[in-house]
């Protein structure tokens, strides 16, 4: 019985999302959690993964025209997470920081620092969602696994 009500809570995410589509930018260094990231992405939703590439990191506004929301991948960097978050802050775009840490201490930081949304890199799939809805209305957002 506890799975119908993350059925009805998924089903109106669902047709929320799907009422206009979202622009949402992955930004992750290739692999395997990117591409599991990516198929969390509800359909409706325009996704666009760009490389992370710490050394090479560079804003360019054509990158993230008419971005709604962007995806920052932090889990597999072992520094300048905090840099890459920073020059991203600068377009003005809600970010939802994935991490590698459940710690509410990280959470606070990153939402301190200007993050919209913190998820750890094994969050629950119904928590993007609503963080990515959440973001797109002006709301922080942390996941229900951080403590």
């Amino acid at each position: 019985m506890i799975i119908i009500p993350h059925l009805l809570v998924l089903i109106l995410i669902f047709y929320i999302c799907s009422m206009y589509t979202t622009k949402v930018v992955l930004l992750s260094e290739k692999g395997r959690i990117a591409d599991a990231i990516a198929d969390l992405i509800p359909n409706s939703s325009e996704v666009r993964r760009l490389e992370l590439i710490i050394d090479q990191l560079h804003v360019s506004g054509d990158d993230f025209d008419n971005t709604d929301a962007i995806i920052l991948n932090l889990s597999s960097l072992e520094r300048n997470g905090t840099k890459v978050l920073k020059i991203l802050l600068s377009l003005d775009i809600p970010i939802i920081v994935l991490h590698l840490y459940h710690q509410k201490t990280f959470a606070d930081a990153f939402l301190r620092m200007g993050a919209s949304a913190y998820l750890p890199v094994n969050f629950y799939s119904e928590d993007l969602l609503v963080a990515i809805n959440a973001v797109l209305k002006k709301k922080t957002f942390i996941a229900k696994n951080v403590f």
